[in-house]
């Protein structure tokens, strides 16, 4: 049973870069999106301790982006989950998203960043369950194809690519 578990992905991944191309030390911002098989669940960035692992999202930062502040999301599901009440214990409450969540987390290009092509490695950590199950947590990570231009550059609107999966991990 747990290799068949380990063998389930009921959750599809993608990132992109808003606006991309971006401008040298020029705030940005990567939505994720987060697809989910119908009868599976994802965690809220603000589960509850005692229960499923929050899902986190966090970029590399040893290139030219940071972190500009927290990852937002979309209002969450709140109700009783089966997988982690206890008998005789009143129901344990879990946030939770069906089918599609997309999240937000807000970065800066450093001002001495590069000019040309980077890429922007987004790790976003997770948990999710069905009604009967729940797959161990894990880490995936995402990677977003940017152009950083020059911070005198004057931007044209372009397709925004989207990030492909890497390997899960």
């Amino acid at each position: 049973v747990t290799a068949a578990a380990q063998m389930l992905n009921p959750i599809n991944l993608s990132a992109k870069l808003d606006p991309n191309p971006v401008k040298a030390g020029q705030p940005a911002k990567v939505t994720v999106t987060a697809k989910i098989e119908s009868g599976w669940h994802l965690y809220s960035l603000t589960q509850p301790a005692g229960g499923p692992r929050p899902t986190r999202i966090t970029i590399d930062e040893t290139g030219p982006f940071k972190a500009d502040g927290k990852a937002t999301q979309p209002k969450p599901k709140v109700a009783a989950d089966p997988n982690f009440s206890i008998p005789g214990q009143p129901p344990f409450m879990t946030e939770t998203f069906d089918n599609e969540a997309i999240f937000t987390l807000p970065i800066k290009v450093a001002a001495d960043a590069p000019v040309g092509n980077q890429k922007l490695t987004v790790k976003f950590y997770f948990q999710v369950c069905n009604d009967h199950e729940c797959l161990a947590p894990r880490t995936k990570p995402l990677e977003v194809d940017v152009a950083i231009v020059a911070a005198n550059a004057k931007l044209t609107a372009s397709p925004t690519p989207e990030a492909s999966p890497s390997p899960t991990t």
